[in-house]
């Protein structure tokens, strides 16, 4: 299920401004910006937490980096709020991935509910359930899904 929940500061920056900040010779939109500067912080926390052991951690912020860098695609593609919601399917068609990175994001979605809370899973705690498999798989298309995002922030960058 989709909520139009406003972010208060994200709705002013888009009443207030229409500035740009530049990256190289590429503008990015201010209400952006930090989506995507939180994303990488996301996936590198994610490769931290996934180091020490902690392997549900890194398959929440795995899960975490690909939502925040969908909605910052979102906010620069069409200049507005993007729906607030966890369904990385439900972003991806709306910034219109390809067919693999679609793929992708049908994969790494369920962690998100996985990780958060036992009843999800059976019961069981996600610190008992997320191996270092899934957590590895995780951050892997994590990456991937933001080395696709990110030439649309860095023009100097190449997809894969």
């Amino acid at each position: 299920m989709v909520h139009n929940i406003s972010y208060p500061d994200v709705a002013q920056l888009l009443a207030v401004s229409n500035v740009e900040l530049c990256l190289g010779s590429r503008s990015l939109r201010p209400e952006a910006e930090p989506w995507w500067r939180q994303a990488q912080a996301d996936l590198a926390t994610s490769r931290q937490t996934l180091a020490a052991g902690i392997y549900y951690a890194a398959s929440w912020f795995a899960q975490q980096s690909v939502e925040k860098a969908l909605k910052a695609l979102f906010l620069e593609q069409q200049g507005s709020l993007p729906p607030r919601t966890h369904d990385l399917e439900y972003l991806g068609r709306h910034v219109q991935v390809p067919s693999q990175v679609a793929v992708e994001l049908a994969l790494l979605n369920p962690a998100f509910d996985l990780v958060r809370y036992p009843d999800s899973i059976g019961g069981a705690a996600p610190v008992d359930v997320v191996t270092a498999v899934l957590a590895t798989e995780h951050l892997s298309i994590a990456e991937r899904v933001l080395a696709w995002i990110d030439p649309h922030f860095n023009p100097t960058s190449t997809q894969p």
